[in-house]
């Protein structure tokens, strides 16, 4: 396995920590941001109707600013499979 192959990205909204901040969050968004990570899917777990209809719309925001090949990528999934997705 490879990053070349690329990655399958789970975003999970729906258990946010309630607890204080670590207070390296900004240090950490820049090193994941530094490197291209080629997601072959994108999974949302966690979300209810309303975070649904939230996600969606700005899915459609950013449909403006990004390819379609990205957009199609995004599927909402449940944990359970998100882990099956796995290898």
């Amino acid at each position: 396995i490879s990053m070349k192959n690329g990655i399958t990205f789970v975003i999970d909204v729906g258990n946010k920590a309630k607890g204080p901040k670590t207070g390296n969050e900004s240090k950490m968004q820049k090193l994941y941001q530094s490197f291209p990570l080629r997601p072959q899917s994108i999974l949302i777990v966690g979300t209810n109707a309303i975070t649904r209809v939230v996600v969606n719309a700005s899915i459609k925001v950013a449909s403006l600013f990004t390819k379609q090949k990205v957009l199609d990528r995004i599927n909402f999934a449940s944990i359970d499979d998100a882990k099956e997705r796995m290898p």
